[in-house]
């Protein structure tokens, strides 16, 4: 409790300080989101122990070309955590919320010469041209608290130099000082440790005591990451071409230790790190005929991840094995889609996708289609939205291995700053896949979002 106070005094504090007494000067703007999500599973409908949030954000111009950014995330969540009578006495336990520092920088305009930009700070830095899945966006690490809000990310500290040629050409270049990780959701979901059967190394013994280790070591200087982008207008297309440096934000289990503890049971000790690789970007994005198009690509040459496994054998003597968790392989992931609005205000969103955000060998990258339709009526205050996605694993063997969800919407804007939704998610699957893993999680959700 008392780091989360520490850093709700520290934003507040940046905070008071940026606001000063110039308030023509300043922007202050934030949200609050409700959002109630149910289960629909085994005919029953419990709460899922999901947060709503509300942001807070500040801007305010220090001068005519330096800009300072603060914003904060509260999430406080539906469900108490308390699990004993004396919990009853703690607030944390009974009401559970996150102080989470969002960005946080300064931005100062034409530094030396025009068109020179440097920001320094916590920011979001976003690449790519697709609709929310983009492969190029590797700069920050991914968000998946929500594992329905596709290509979320988290702002991570970083300097960026920019300078926008006086074509409009631009060149960026970034440093990010550490590895940053992946925001994974409370309830978990993901797994470390790769598809191997470790049953014949267990035979009947039963798991009794179990440790996870990441190393931490990398969150140093040493580790550091760098990224840099060229971006061109051309016959009124927008293209890019870019290259990072850096680890990939999912962590790759290294070892996996089972010992004896006695005759029926074991322990199993696991350690995980993060997988440097290379990225090299292309992305354009452009309109025809009133329907707007892009695609994007990235070839990511990954170092490769191996996991070691250690057991006890007979005799005294362990057994060491070795699988391959990453191939030190090429491959290339990419997105193209389009959008198009119809007389009638109909619009359609669609989009193609090799290899899904968690998908990191070439030989694992599934297929994704998805799209998105969406018709406003009565002056634009009801909505009504229908969003969808299917999955393809393998196109020899579409009847076993294969996901689809289905996303029907209702929104209702009451006023011009407040938009409430009733909805569901339904997800099928069988086989692998990031949809098929969700196989579970059918939910009616209701949501109301204020904004200012």
């Amino acid at each position: 409790m008392n780091r989360r106070l520490l850093i709700l005094g520290s934003v507040a504090v940046l905070a008071f300080t940026c606001i000063g007494s110039a308030q023509a000067q300043n922007d202050i703007s934030g949200s609050l989101t409700v959002d109630k999500r149910f289960l629909t599973s085994d005919a029953e409908v419990p709460m899922v122990d999901f947060y709503s949030k509300a942001r807070l954000e500040l801007k305010r111009w220090m001068s005519e070309d330096l800009l300072t950014v603060v914003s904060a995330e509260v999430r406080f969540y539906d469900l108490s955590g308390v699990s004993s009578p004396s919990g009853l006495a703690e607030p944390d336990r009974q009401m559970p919320f996150e102080i989470l520092p969002w960005e946080i920088y300064l931005k100062a305009h034409n530094l030396f010469v025009d068109g020179l930009d440097l920001t320094l700070g916590k920011q979001r830095i976003t690449w790519g041209t697709a609709d929310k899945l983009n492969q190029t966006d590797n700069l920050n690490p991914d968000d998946f608290s929500d594992i329905f809000d596709f290509g979320a990310k988290v702002p991570s500290t970083a300097a960026m130099l920019a300078y926008t040629f006086p074509n409009d050409w631009s060149l960026t270049g970034v440093w990010i000082p550490s590895v940053r990780p992946v925001l994974l959701p409370k309830a978990g979901g993901f797994n470390l440790g790769g598809s191997m059967d470790l049953s014949p190394l267990l035979g009947d013994a039963q798991v009794v005591a179990q440790e996870d280790h990441l190393d931490a070591g990398l969150f140093d200087l040493k580790h550091s990451m760098q990224a840099v982008k060229f971006a061109w207008n051309m016959m009124d297309i927008d293209f890019s071409v870019s290259y990072f440096h850096g680890y990939d934000d999912l962590p790759v289990p290294t070892a996996l230790t089972i010992t004896a503890i006695d005759q029926d049971s074991v322990g199993i000790r696991s350690d995980s790190s993060f997988m440097e690789e290379h990225i090299v970007g292309l992305d354009f994005a452009g309109e025809l005929l009133t329907v707007g198009y892009w695609a994007e690509a990235a070839v990511v040459f990954p170092e490769g991840a191996n996991i070691k496994i250690t057991a006890p054998g007979a005799g005294g003597e362990p057994i060491v094995m070795e699988d391959t968790i990453v191939k030190d392989e090429a491959y290339a992931k990419y997105t193209v889609g389009f959008d198009y609005t119809f007389s009638f205000g109909l619009y359609l969103n669609f989009q193609y996708m090799h290899g899904f955000f968690v998908e990191r060998d070439g030989h694992e990258l599934n297929d994704y289609f998805l799209g998105r339709l969406e018709w406003k009526f009565l002056d634009d205050a009801l909505k009504l939205v229908l969003g969808g996605g299917y999955q393809v694993s393998d196109w020899d063997d579409l009847s076993n291995v294969y996901g689809f969800f289905v996303m029907p919407e209702i929104v209702y804007k009451p006023y011009d700053n407040l938009e409430i939704a009733l909805g569901a998610f339904v997800v099928e699957g069988k086989g692998d896949g990031f949809f098929s893993a969700l196989d579970d999680q059918d939910q009616v959700y209701f949501k109301a979002k204020a904004s200012f």
